[in-house]
């Protein structure tokens, strides 16, 4: 998972908390799965343990921080740049 965030991270230019909001969605995944796995006693609603309810909240949070926060610049087409002189009036030239 470190790696994964850390390729991504120079991959996309991941800043303002989104490489962390990645490694939290990569661990919640995984959670998941691995409590999917265990057999011991837990507390269990509609079928479910608990921790797959928390892991899958933590899962959809960091998946909607990574999606609010994604970086919109890149997929915005780069404007025509104006010139910093204000445009000179035609002036007539000589008498």
């Amino acid at each position: 998972m470190a790696a994964l965030v850390v390729w991504a991270g120079r991959r996309w230019e991941l800043t303002k908390g989104r490489a962390f909001a990645l490694y939290v969605a990569g661990y919640c995944a995984g959670r998941v799965w691995i409590e999917a796995l265990r057999v011991d006693e837990a507390e269990r609603i509609f079928g479910l343990r608990l921790n797959d309810y928390v892991a899958g909240a933590l899962l959809l949070a960091a998946l909607a921080y990574l999606w609010l926060r994604r970086d919109r610049s890149a997929q915005a087409p780069d404007a025509p740049a104006k010139p910093d002189v204000p445009a000179q009036p035609d002036v007539p030239s000589g008498p």
